[in-house]
């Protein structure tokens, strides 16, 4: 049906990803906190609106009250 392509290792796949962790020295950061919440909702879409919480008021005003909106700030850095 398809012809197999030769598999890609890993290590390959995720080289960009791994050299860009190097930078976050990972073994020094330390657990500091665990929430967990009962949704009653897609998680998918709990995920997708992390970084486009500009709309979730109008669209989902569950996810709203959930995430107490005025305080959701979302950090990207690199």
């Amino acid at each position: 049906m398809f012809k197999s392509k030769e598999k890609t290792s890993i290590n390959t796949l995720l080289c960009d990803l791994l050299n860009d962790m190097i930078s976050f020295l990972l073994n020094k950061y330390i657990h500091f906190n665990s929430q967990y919440h009962l949704i009653n909702w897609s998680w998918k879409t709990y995920v997708e609106n992390y970084q486009e919480g500009y709309h979730i008021h109008g669209v989902y005003p569950e996810l709203n009250k959930a995430i107490q909106s005025k305080q959701y700030l979302v950090t990207n850095t690199k």
